[in-house]
């Protein structure tokens, strides 16, 4: 609705951080859905979010991850796609093109061992309209 509002002839940026995780993947699928029509419209589209993939959060430490932020919001946290070529492929089937998910820890120079392990768990989403 207030897209709607919006000037179709400016850019838009949707922004979705610290969510797609809580939901199942039929939900994140929808949501993609409808964040794909609402930036049809505008001249240029962006669609930013943080996405956790099964291949990065692998093994015993990748487990404990999801088990404690599980207890921790008394919901399931769910890795939806086995690598970022699977959620790219999927925000492409949502309307959702030229999809790129990067790793925070490749943009990052001086930092300590334990930010660039953070940083390598998740997946940051740039996905371009226009």
């Amino acid at each position: 609705v207030l897209a709607d509002e919006l000037d179709p002839a400016q850019g838009l940026a949707v922004i979705s951080e610290g969510l797609l995780n809580y939901f199942d993947q039929a939900n994140v699928m929808a949501l993609w859905e409808r964040i794909g029509r609402c930036l049809q419209p505008f001249n240029k589209g962006l669609y930013l979010a943080d996405l956790f993939v099964a291949e990065d959060n692998a093994g015993v430490l990748g487990t404990g991850f999801r088990n404690l932020l599980s207890a921790f919001v008394r919901g399931r946290v769910h890795f939806h796609f086995g690598d970022a070529q699977a959620a790219a492929h999927a925000l492409a089937q949502a309307g959702l093109d030229a999809a790129r998910l990067q790793r925070p820890s490749d943009f990052l120079s001086e930092t300590t061992p334990a930010m660039v392990t953070s940083a390598k768990r998740v997946r940051i989403i740039e996905a371009k309209l226009g």
